[in-house]
């Protein structure tokens, strides 16, 4: 496996099961520690990558740009993780005033 997918793995799995095990059982609908939580939950693939490629100098395509493992890493995060934060927010964090 290449670099770039062993990293996209390890950020697809740390989401999944973040948002399907972790944030419905210990988070909920506190903001507070949805941000801690997903602070820690982030730092596991960073700790992944820099353990595989810390020392490495090679340089990971990002599509538009060439870039280190830990950019790299930040930025796939961001992007994977965003529609599953998106659907969390929906799910826990309803409107008072929202009948549905």
């Amino acid at each position: 496996m290449n670099p770039e997918t062993t990293i996209l793995v390890v950020n697809a799995v740390v989401i999944a099961v973040a948002y399907t095990l972790i944030y419905p059982k210990y988070v909920g609908s506190q903001m507070s520690k949805l941000t801690f939580y997903d602070l820690l939950m982030s730092l596991i693939p960073i700790s992944i990558a820099w353990w595989f490629y810390g020392e490495s100098d090679h340089q990971f395509n990002a599509i538009i740009f060439q870039t280190n493992w830990f950019v790299f890493t930040l930025a796939t995060y961001f992007i994977i993780e965003l529609p599953m934060t998106i659907g969390y927010m929906r799910a826990f964090f309803k409107d008072p005033s929202d009948k549905r």
